[in-house]
């Protein structure tokens, strides 16, 4: 089993380390794809879902987030050569809850995906997710192997890979505990959010000004979501985050991780563990937490070469 630094030099020799422009496209270029907008219904849950392009299907999965406007730039980047399916996840946004919040484990959100891309009429598709979004994405290898043709996962949000007891003790009652605090502060959930957005983008994307790029509708909207997210996705009997992917369930469909140079250490070491847990490939790249939003046209050089393998 290769070590943490075999991982990564392997991947300097193989020439898998990325570099690109650290800037942002825009989604306002008159040559973007159109975007075909709708709702469907899929697992009892009425999804918002966003199509644009037209070729093999690739499935853009959203981080905590929730909202899918977050890959305006990678849609349109990738829409020239695939069919980009993305959708806002259930309870997120402008899609309906699931018909009920108890269990929203990583089964349950590969789950979801999974009916809504089969109701969609796709039978395999690449996937890609970030974050919690990568956590789905696993478990569609794990449990819905049939219908990924290769998956991307940019540091996949296993909290029970960070290789730190403490950290994750720490992580389980700090990280509520200060946002409740900011939402009884700034008066709401929404409230708060708004106010953390600038600090957590500088944080988690190398170019914070391509988040206000995105739209105030769109933060907006993200800000709304920070109450879905802390009551029901962060449920401490059924976290979805707390997951452990067995080696065997990783090796069911092809899977490449992705981390980022810049990122906080204990992304790229949950993403580390991961890959050498399951003997994945492991790629780093010039970006953050959010790569997808700084540097789309490098997440779309990795899906492309991975969408064809």
């Amino acid at each position: 089993m290769p070590t943490f630094t075999s991982i990564a030099m392997a991947a300097l020799t193989a020439g898998l380390l990325l570099a690109a422009p650290l800037t942002a496209q825009g989604s306002d270029s008159s040559d973007a794809p159109p975007i075909e907008s709708f709702r469907h219904e899929a697992a009892g849950i009425d999804f918002y879902v966003e199509k644009s392009g037209d070729g093999p299907p690739v499935v853009l999965v959203p981080s905590g987030q929730g909202d899918c406007g977050a890959y305006r730039y990678l849609a349109d980047t990738l829409a020239s050569d695939f069919t980009v399916i993305t959708f806002d996840m259930p309870g997120f946004s402008r899609s309906g809850p699931p018909p009920t919040w108890d269990g929203m484990s990583a089964a349950t959100l590969g789950n979801q995906v999974a009916a809504l891309v089969e109701s969609l009429g796709i039978n395999e598709a690449t996937f890609y997710g970030s974050s919690s979004g990568g956590v789905a994405v696993l478990a569609l290898v794990a449990d819905h192997p049939g219908l990924v043709r290769h998956a991307i996962v940019h540091e996949p949000a296993v909290v029970s890979d960070v290789p730190s007891t403490p950290f994750n003790e720490a992580f389980a009652t700090w990280f509520p505990k200060v946002n409740s605090q900011r939402a009884a502060l700034f008066g709401g959930f929404a409230e708060a959010e708004r106010a953390g957005i600038e600090s957590e983008n500088d944080a988690m994307v190398l170019d914070p000004k391509a988040v206000k790029r995105l739209g105030e509708d769109y933060i907006e909207r993200r800000s709304n979501n920070v109450e879905t997210w802390f009551n029901h996705y962060l449920d401490p009997d059924t976290p979805c985050c707390n997951r452990v992917f067995t080696a065997e369930e990783l090796n069911r469909a092809p899977v490449t991780v992705t981390a980022g140079m810049q990122t906080n250490a204990w992304f790229a070491a949950s993403a580390m563990v991961l890959a050498q847990r399951g003997d994945l490939d492991l790629l780093w790249i010039p970006s953050k937490h959010y790569p997808y939003i700084s540097v789309p046209g490098v997440v779309a050089e990795v899906i492309k070469a991975k969408a064809g393998d």
